[in-house]
């Protein structure tokens, strides 16, 4: 395995590990309070968060596409190395963004929609890793 596709596995993990930390730790700060429920009333977090964690799926999977449309395989080697590293970072920060913001509206709300949401969305992002060869 070359430096490039260590740097790039690396960075994906720690993207991955990073938002499930983060999600931990909001999860703990807002368990102490007592206020977790399961709330499937309109709200308007709920409706943001939602929607950005779709549309973020979304935009990944077509920019992700539109990105790698004229590459013959999507497996990483050396010659389509430079093509595949931004076209994978974009998707993974996507992905992350949206976990990220469902995370925060999940300790500002306590509502568990969200929180199982973002865990949806961190496993969406571990599973999107890299191929390589």
């Amino acid at each position: 395995m070359t430096q490039n596709n260590k740097s790039l596995e690396i960075l994906h993990l720690a993207m991955s590990f990073g938002l499930i930390l983060i999600i931990g730790i909001f999860y703990y700060l807002r368990h102490a309070q007592d206020d977790i429920t399961i709330n499937t009333e309109f709200s308007l977090l709920n409706l943001i968060g939602t929607s950005i964690g779709i549309i973020a799926l979304l935009a990944s999977q077509v920019i992700f596409r539109s990105k790698t449309k004229n590459i013959s395989s999507l497996r990483i080697n050396i010659e389509n190395f430079d093509q595949l590293r931004p076209a994978y970072i974009l998707k993974w920060a996507l992905i992350d963004a949206a976990g990220l913001i469902n995370a925060v509206f999940f300790f500002l709300t306590g509502n568990l929609l969200l929180l199982y949401f973002s865990i949806a969305l961190c496993l969406v992002l571990y599973l999107s890793k890299p191929r390589f060869y």
